[in-house]
């Protein structure tokens, strides 16, 4: 497997990427001026994705590890509080099944669903410290972590 994050002066943002930063990525990131620490954050965030891609996990999930990660790494939070606030007022239209699907729903959708993950996996990890861990360590499909968690929290699968 082989992981490549340009870097920054070799960046060439997409539409879909622009519309992101400028709608949301400043109230939903921590500022960070040093682009190497940038770099940085970008490729821990790659890199938990590739580390964790064999298991298949939702898209909730799957970004919610990987954003978290990005903060454990930093040692601090990436994403700022306030953006409780978005899961408080955006209404999606559908859960997202795929990566593809979400993408189809534009950026606020995207940002909502990124930032549901990360909020989710943050909770758990302080309800449950190391229960991630242990469900990654003993399943090798993320429908069945899903569904422990589901069972372990009491909740309602909504296919995100």
């Amino acid at each position: 497997m082989a992981i490549a994050v340009k870097p920054p002066r070799l960046l060439a943002p997409d539409e879909l990427a622009i519309e992101l930063h400028q709608q949301f990525g400043g109230r939903m990131f921590v500022e960070e001026h040093d682009t190497r620490v940038k770099v940085q954050q970008v490729s821990c965030h790659e890199l938990a994705h590739a580390c964790s891609a064999h298991l298949r996990l939702p898209t909730w999930l799957n970004e919610g590890i990987a954003i978290l990660t990005v903060d454990r790494y930093m040692g601090r939070p990436t994403i700022r509080p306030e953006t409780l606030a978005i899961l408080r007022d955006f209404v999606p239209k559908t859960a997202p099944l795929s990566y593809r699907a979400l993408s189809n729903q534009g950026a606020e959708a995207i940002v909502y669903h990124s930032l549901r993950g990360y909020w989710l996996v943050r909770y758990m990890e302080a309800q449950y410290p190391g229960l991630l861990r242990l469900l990654f360590s003993r399943h090798s499909d993320g429908s069945e972590i899903e569904q422990t968690i589901i069972r372990k929290h009491a909740l309602e699968p909504d296919g995100g």
